[in-house]
């Protein structure tokens, strides 16, 4: 008796196969480690099973079934006489090549010249080592440090819009063509870069170079050095602009590249001239625990970590310049531990085009986040007080001179929050630019006024009362300074000597030498301060433990500078934005009682201080006040010209971006000056007074 099922007309027929029909494994794998398991499947059989019930069920199946071939190159030729000869090549959208990392006999590069004459498929993704990839793209992929990274395979998938079908003798002669990426208008194109974690094991893991046909791409284009004396660098390949400029969309996975590896990636997403789709995933799956792995060797796990963060502030910066991208896509959220670091890396770095709803929402559907809640402006600021209202923040003082910042430099760090110089916020202190004050004592005269002050008027103890992180040389905060100076305290009882060493005892003296020194120091402060936090939790005496803990970081700005030289703008600001981040962090982890300096030894704003009462031909009139450009970084000094940004460069806009309280030092005639630019903790932005070193 005949099935009841195949007596249904062909076409419904075809309609219920093409439902059974999975989605190609490829797809499914494609963001995970490649391995040689990319196309099997041991879960859905559905339509090999039913092509095996009839003979009419197989002719159905056998057109979906092979319209997602897989194609090992070395078996090429008989894949071609099968296709061919059971006239099933017409059917193929599909192909994945495979390359294996070592095989018998060594694949041709270019094979995609023979495939294309009898196949057109609409995607093609390839799976094999980096240098085959690089070959078949007519792209030289550097291999030398492939003995660090491990990488046997990635995988890269070109794709196009969907066409018509039509006849397959009609196909171009590819003889001539160089370049898989030329031998179809292909629009789409990802790329699986595999994983970096197993260089992270060596010293000076960043050295290495990622065997990458995408990095060597952006090798190629990245701008020219600058300095006189560097190699000059390679030219770009004549026609690659041309190819990059015709893909829109663009997704790159791997995990843990190294930060100046991402600044080659970028380099070639910046040439995708009409890209307007961007996907990037740098952490391991969900399931992947590939980390956890490696952390049984010499990897230190806070690396990864850190460069993926790094990563993140300049792709956000990437994306806000490039004038085409309308949509971007972050595959990372799902790390929990990184998730609002990441979010708020990347808003900090996108503009004000893009919007943290924008960001999460391209998201949400593979990680389940949540959008943000709508919040009405006028609910985020403070509340006015009632005239019958207890006393707070806006009656604090009713003196004539509240204006003043001598009141609070005196008081020194507090706890309470009226007060400028309180615990739990980042203080910063910038100069501006003066060719006769470029000292360090200059700068360092406030903060070294509120330590010594700490240290004067608090008993000495057995924990750490204050951590300086200081460049080698600085002599501001060298230890016969502070006795010096801590011995000159106009306290009374003054203080002897055997005191005044006793309590710089409970200083911690940490010199660096580079940025990287400096990011180190940071983290074992943070060490240090949690296990002062454990130690204060188990006394009674909470005396004790209000006392405050000062934390004073000099120069990060000049050091991040030296990473600039080394290497380039961007790349300076991202690792200040992450090292700023950290301190951020560590200031709110220990906000009662941890007060954070950050000193920056070099000026910011123009070359040369000119002030407004200033005389001569050139003096800026009353009426040129209203007429003067805006400040797009929002910092202004009412000491300085109108007109000049005191942030005028990126690596300043970074640093002020983590910062609570930022204070000004200045020369008014014969006057310092130190002024509260910035305070987004509390009252007082506009405070000034005339500093002194007696005051």
């Amino acid at each position: 008796m005949p099935c009841p099922l195949l007596q249904l007309p062909n076409e419904l027929l075809h309609h219920i196969i093409t439902i059974l029909a999975p989605e190609p494994p490829s797809l499914a794998q494609l963001y995970l480690t490649p391995n040689p398991h990319l196309v099997r499947s041991e879960q859905d059989k559905n339509l090999k099973h039913l092509a095996l019930t009839s003979s009419q069920f197989l002719d159905l199946v056998r057109p979906i079934l092979f319209s997602h071939a897989c194609l090992e190159l070395k078996d090429e030729p008989d894949f071609r006489t099968f296709l061919v000869r059971s006239n099933l090549n017409r059917y193929v959208t599909s192909l994945v090549a495979i390359s294996p990392p070592t095989p018998v006999y060594p694949d041709d590069p270019s094979w995609w010249r023979r495939v294309l004459r009898y196949l057109d498929p609409d995607r093609i993704t390839l799976l094999a080592p980096p240098v085959f990839i690089g070959e078949t793209l007519n792209a030289s992929v550097q291999g030398g440090f492939n003995w660090a990274f491990e990488i046997d395979l990635q995988i890269l998938q070109l794709e196009r819009d969907t066409c018509p079908p039509r006849d397959l003798s009609s196909l171009q002669n590819l003889e001539y063509c160089t370049n898989l990426l030329t031998a179809r208008p292909w629009t789409s194109m990802t790329f699986n870069e595999s994983s970096s974690l197993k260089a992270y094991h060596h010293y000076e893991y960043f050295l290495g170079r990622v065997p990458s046909f995408v990095g060597e791409w952006g090798f190629h284009l990245q701008p020219p050095a600058h300095s006189p004396d560097a190699d000059p660098e390679p030219p770009a390949l004549p026609d690659l602009t041309t190819i990059l400029e015709t893909f829109v969309s663009f997704s790159y996975i791997a995990v843990f590249p190294f930060f100046n590896h991402m600044e080659l990636i970028l380099n070639t997403i910046a040439k995708m001239a009409n890209l307007r789709q961007l996907t990037i995933q740098l952490a391991p799956d969900v399931n992947n625990h590939a980390t956890e792995l490696e952390q049984r060797g010499s990897l230190d796990p806070n690396d990864p970590w850190m460069e993926l963060e790094s990563a993140y502030s300049i792709i956000g910066w990437h994306i806000d310049q490039h004038p085409s991208i309308v949509e971007f896509r972050s595959r990372d959220l799902h790390v929990e531990a990184v998730r609002d670091d990441l979010i708020r890396v990347l808003q900090d770095n996108m503009g004000t085009k893009w919007t943290y709803d924008g960001i999460m929402a391209l998201a949400s559907n593979a990680y389940s986040a949540e959008p943000a809640f709508p919040i009405l402006a006028h609910s985020l600021l403070p509340q006015p007080r009632s005239p019958t209202s207890p006393s707070g923040p806006l009656h604090a003082s009713t003196d004539n001179n509240d204006w003043g910042l001598k009141r609070h430099w005196e008081e020194g760090i507090q706890s309470s929050q009226s007060t400028i110089f309180k615990c739990g916020a980042i203080i910063g202190f910038s100069r501006l630019r003066s060719r006769d004050k470029n000292n360090d004592d200059y700068i360092a005269q406030i903060p070294r006024h509120l330590l010594i002050k700490s240290l004067s008027e608090n008993p000495a103890s057995s924990e750490p009362r204050a951590f300086i992180i200081f460049p080698r040389g600085f002599e501001a905060f060298a230890p016969r300074t502070l006795l010096s100076v801590l011995q000159s305290s106009p306290t009374e009882p003054k203080l002897s000597r055997e005191e005044a060493i006793k309590r710089l005892d409970t200083v911690q003296l940490l010199p660096v030498h580079n940025f990287p020194n400096a990011a180190q120091a940071i983290g074992q402060v943070s060490g240090s301060l949690q296990k002062i936090e454990r130690s204060r939790q188990q006394q009674a005496d909470n005396t004790r433990n209000n006392q405050p803990v000062i934390l004073i970081v000099v120069g990060l700005d000049t050091l991040a500078e030296g990473v600039i030289r080394a290497s380039n703008p961007v790349r300076g600001t991202a690792l200040l934005s992450a090292t700023l981040r950290h301190l951020n962090r560590i200031s709110q982890a220990h906000a009662p009682y941890l007060s954070t300096i950050l000193v920056n030894t070099n000026g910011i704003g123009p070359a040369a201080f000119e002030s407004t009462h200033q005389q001569g031909p050139n003096r800026i009139k009353p009426q040129d006040e209203d007429t003067r450009p805006s400040w797009d970084d929002g910092i202004h000094s009412v000491f300085q010209t109108p007109g000049s940004s005191p942030l005028s460069t990126l690596l300043m806009k970074t640093l002020d971006q983590g910062i609570d309280t930022h204070i000004l030092l200045s020369d008014i005639k014969t006057s310092q000056v130190a002024e509260v630019i910035k305070s987004r903790v509390g009252p007082g932005l506009g405070k000034w007074s005339v500093w002194t070193p007696n005051t």
